[in-house]
C-alpha cells in the first residue's frame, strides 16, 4: 500500500508541468555542481591529497561539499564561506536594533542584508582561499609552489563559491527547496556510496558480512526514523484569545514550539571547535614526546574528543535556542493579542513560564542531538568500521528532504485547490 502511494504521488508530480520542470532544473544544476566537484585545482597532487584530507575541519568541508576538499576540486570551499557569513549576519541582526529593523521590514531592505551577506562571504572565501593556499603548500602537495599558485588558488575558489551561491538562489527561484540547504544534501548523499565502501573493506571475502550489512542498516535506518520524529516533534502550549464577550465565548489555540528549535547548527559548531585542539597539535614539533599522545587523544574515537564533543553540541544548543528563541517578545505578544496561557498571567509570569518550558525542551533536545553527533564515532570505534558519515550529516540530510518534501505537497494541494476553481 505504501509503495502504491509513492508512486501514485510520483505520477502526480510528473503530471504537473510547473512542478515537473521545477524538479527538473534542480537536478540540472545538480549535474553541474557534481561535474565541477571533478575538475581539479591546477597545479595540485590529487592523490596524495587524497590520503591526507581527513579529520577536523577537512572532514566537515569533505561533507558539505561532496568530497570535494579530498579532491582538490574548485569547488574545495563549498558554500562554507556563505554560511559562515550567514550565520555572522544573523547573529548581527539579533545584536544591531537596525540591523533586526532591516530584517524586519523585508522588501528592499531585507535586500540589502542579502547583499551584505553576499559581500562577507567573498571576504572569508578570499581568506579560506590564501588558507587553502597555504596549507597545499605546507604539506608538499603543490608542483609549482610560489606567490602565483597562491593568487590563481585564491581566485578560483572564491569564484567557485560565488558561483555556487549563484547556483543556490537560482535553484530557490526556478527549482524545488532552499537552494542552499539542497546543495549541502548534494554533497552529503554524493558522499554515501564511497562511506558504504568504506564500511566494508576488508571483509567483502568474509562471511560475516551480511550480518554485519544486515545490523548496519537496521541501525541507520533506526537512526533516521528517530531524527524524523525529532525534526517534527512540537511541544504545543496551549492558549485561549478572549473574544470580548465573556470567557465562554473565549477561542482556544496553541503556541507551537519545536523540540529542536536549533536545528544542525549546534553539530557544525561543536565539530568546527572540537577539531581546533587537534589543529593545534598538528604545529608542535615532531620532536616533542607529548604529540603522539595529544594527537591520540583528540581524535574521533577517543573519550576524551567524545566527551568534549558531547559537552560542546550540549552548550551550543543552549546558545542557539536563547538566540532564536525569545519568550520575553513571545510573551508580550500574546499580551497584546489578548491571548494567555492557561493558570499563568499575561506578562512577566508567562515569560517566566517559557522560560521553563524550553529549558526542559532544550535540555531533552541538546542531549539527542549529542546523542547522535557522538553515537556512530562510538560505535565505529567499538566495531572497528568507519561510518564513513556522522550524525550532522543524517539531521541536515533528514531536515532538508523533509523541507523540500512539504513544499513538494505544498504544490501539490495547490494545484488540487487550483482545479476545484
Amino acid at each position: 500500500m505504501i509503495v502504491q502511494n509513492f508512486f501514485k504521488k510520483i505520477k502526480k508530480i510528473f503530471a504537473i508541468p510547473s512542478l515537473r520542470d521545477r524538479i527538473f532544473y534542480t537536478l540540472g544544476m545538480f549535474l553541474v555542481i557534481r561535474t565541477g566537484i571533478h575538475i581539479a585545482l591546477p597545479g595540485v597532487d590529487v592523490y596524495k591529497l587524497h590520503r591526507l584530507a581527513q579529520g577536523g575541519l577537512a572532514d566537515f568541508i569533505n561533507l558539505v561539499s561532496g568530497g570535494a576538499f579530498s579532491k582538490a576540486s574548485i569547488f574545495t570551499l563549498g558554500i562554507v564561506p556563505y554560511i559562515n557569513a550567514s550565520i555572522i549576519i544573523y547573529v548581527l541582526t539579533l545584536a544591531i536594533p537596525k540591523l533586526e529593523e532591516m530584517q524586519r521590514e523585508g522588501g528592499s531592505e531585507k535586500e540589502k542584508l542579502t547583499q551584505w551577506t553576499r559581500y562577507l562571504s567573498i571576504v572569508i572565501s578570499i581568506a579560506h582561499g590564501i588558507g587553502t593556499s597555504f596549507y597545499l603548500q605546507s604539506q608538499g602537495l603543490v608542483e609549482e609552489p610560489g606567490l602565483g599558485f597562491i593568487i590563481n588558488t585564491t581566485l578560483l575558489l572564491t569564484a567557485s563559491v560565488a558561483f555556487l551561491t549563484w547556483i543556490g538562489d537560482q535553484i530557490t527561484s526556478n527549482g524545488i527547496g532552499n537552494g542552499i540547504s539542497l546543495i549541502i544534501f548534494l554533497g552529503i548523499v554524493a558522499n554515501i556510496p564511497a562511506a558504504v565502501v568504506r564500511m566494508f573493506q576488508g571483509n567483502i571475502t568474509n562471511n560475516i558480512i551480511w550480518i554485519k550489512a544486515g545490523g548496519i542498516g537496521i541501525f541507520i535506518l533506526s537512526l533516521i526514523s528517530a531524527v524524523v520524529a525529532f525534526q517534527l516533534a512540537l511541544r504545543k502550549i496551549p492558549v485561549f484569545y478572549a473574544s470580548g464577550r465573556g470567557n465562554a465565548s473565549a477561542s482556544r489555540s496553541y503556541l507551537p514550539v519545536r523540540i529542536n528549535n536549533a536545528g544542525v547548527m549546534p553539530i557544525i559548531f561543536a565539530g568546527v571547535v572540537g577539531s581546533f585542539p587537534a589543529m593545534l597539535v598538528n604545529w608542535i614539533p615532531e620532536g616533542w614526546s607529548i604529540k603522539p599522545s595529544l594527537m591520540m587523544m583528540f581524535s574521533y574515537t577517543h573519550p576524551v574528543y567524545l566527551t568534549l564533543y558531547f559537552c560542546l553540541v550540549l552548550l551550543f544548543t543552549f546558545f542557539y535556542t536563547a538566540i532564536i528563541f525569545d519568550p520575553e517578545k513571545i510573551a508580550d505578544n500574546l499580551k497584546k493579542s489578548g491571548g494567555s496561557i492557561p493558570g499563568v498571567r499575561p506578562g512577566h509570569e508567562t515569560m517566566i513560564y517559557l522560560e521553563k518550558i524550553i529549558t526542559r525542551i532544550t535540555f531533552g533536545g541538546a542531549t539527542f542531538l549529542a546523542t547522535i553527533a557522538v553515537l556512530p564515532f562510538v560505535l565505529s570505534a567499538i566495531l572497528g568500521t568507519s561510518f564513513g558519515f556522522g550524525g550532522s550529516g543524517i539531521l541536515i540530510a533528514v531536515g532538508v528532504a523533509i523541507e523540500t518534501v512539504q513544499q513538494i505537497n505544498g504544490a501539490l494541494a495547490m494545484e488540487e485547490y487550483q482545479s476545484f476553481i
